[in-house]
């Protein structure tokens, strides 16, 4: 699948959803139909739809803290939202530059790159190096106890996407970034 984007915050944010263990799927330029301010079915095309792993599905705008405030972006976004006949979704939410910083973006980047070595061989030997590993330990050294060295560190840097391992926030990938396993969800 390849989606399309049309400027660097809408790059930076596909990366970070593509990213994210909470999303499901991600599409682009879905067209919105709403009851216009004048009557009429106007369309609108948003810059992603997301499906959470939730069940909610959320518009996503990526509009530049300067363009979003002087275009009242979130306002009409939201009357586009309240007046849907199609297209319609849970939320409508507009995305700036100041709601990613620079290391969910590197995060992001490094996690799809590792994610499309698409290498299951790495991923088995890293799950079943996970028993093994303390409550929290460094990515390099799950990636020493999988056996699979730099094959390994890729595949537990690709687990991140799945939410089976996390780091903390602010945190940046790499072999001496602290992890930790996810928790089971609950019953």
């Amino acid at each position: 699948m390849v989606i399309w984007f049309e400027s660097g915050l809408e790059e930076d944010v596909l990366f970070s959803l593509v990213a994210s263990p909470d999303v499901r799927a991600v599409r682009e330029q879905q067209v919105i139909r709403y009851r216009g301010p004048s009557g009429g079915t106007p369309e609108y095309h948003s810059d992603y739809e997301v499906d959470w792993r939730s069940g909610t599905v959320s518009t996503i705008e990526c509009k530049y803290e300067e363009d979003s405030e002087r275009k009242a972006v979130p306002a009409k976004i939201a009357g586009i939202g309240r007046n849907a006949v199609s297209g319609s979704t849970d939320d409508y939410r507009v995305v700036t530059q100041f709601d990613l910083d620079d290391v969910m973006i590197a995060n992001a980047r490094a996690i799809v790159a590792c994610a499309l070595d698409d290498d299951p061989e790495g991923l088995a030997a890293v799950r079943r190096a996970l028993p093994c590993m303390p409550q929290r330990f460094v990515l390099g050294d799950l990636a020493e106890t999988s056996g699979f060295g730099f094959r390994g560190y890729r595949a537990a840097v690709a687990l991140l996407q799945s939410g089976s391992l996390s780091l903390e926030p602010g945190v940046r990938v790499s072999p001496d970034a602290a992890a930790r396993v996810a928790r089971p969800a609950a019953s």
